[in-house]
C-alpha cells in the first residue's frame, strides 16, 4: 500500500538518486490518482498515462519554485496532468476539453452542438 503523501513538508530538491527515488515514492499515489481520473480522455493504454505521469512528477521535481507560494503537492498535480494531456498529443491524438464532453454527451444521447439543443 502505498503512503500518503504529507503536504505541510517543505520541499528540498532532490540531489541523490536515493532521494529523488524517495520522493518518487512519496508522489506515486499522486500519479495514479491522476492516471485514473483522467484515462477516460485519453486514447493512450493505461501504462503509457502512468509513463507520462511519472515524467510529469519528475519534471515537477526539477522545476518547482518554493518561492512561488504554490505547495509542491499542487504544482506536481499540475505537471502530472500537463504531461499526460501533452503526452497524448505527441502520440499523435488530440485531446481538448470540448471534444471530450461531446464525446461524453455523444454517448449519453445529448446534444452535442449548440444547435442541436436549439432544433
Amino acid at each position: 500500500m502505498h503512503k500518503k503523501s504529507n503536504t505541510n513538508v517543505q520541499f528540498k530538491r532532490p540531489t541523490t538518486q536515493k532521494e529523488r527515488e524517495e520522493y518518487a515514492n512519496q508522489y506515486t499515489p499522486l500519479v495514479y490518482k491522476i492516471a485514473n481520473q483522467n484515462k477516460d480522455k485519453t486514447p493512450l493504454t493505461y501504462d503509457d498515462i502512468i509513463g507520462f505521469g511519472f515524467e510529469g512528477l519528475a519534471d515537477a521535481m526539477n522545476t518547482y519554485n518554493p518561492d512561488s507560494g504554490q505547495s509542491f503537492l499542487q504544482y506536481a498535480a499540475y505537471r502530472i496532468y500537463y504531461f499526460i494531456m501533452n503526452g497524448t498529443n505527441r502520440e499523435g491524438h488530440i485531446v481538448t476539453f470540448s471534444s471530450y464532453q461531446q464525446k461524453k454527451a455523444k454517448a449519453e444521447g445529448r446534444p452535442t452542438y449548440i444547435h442541436q439543443s436549439i432544433i
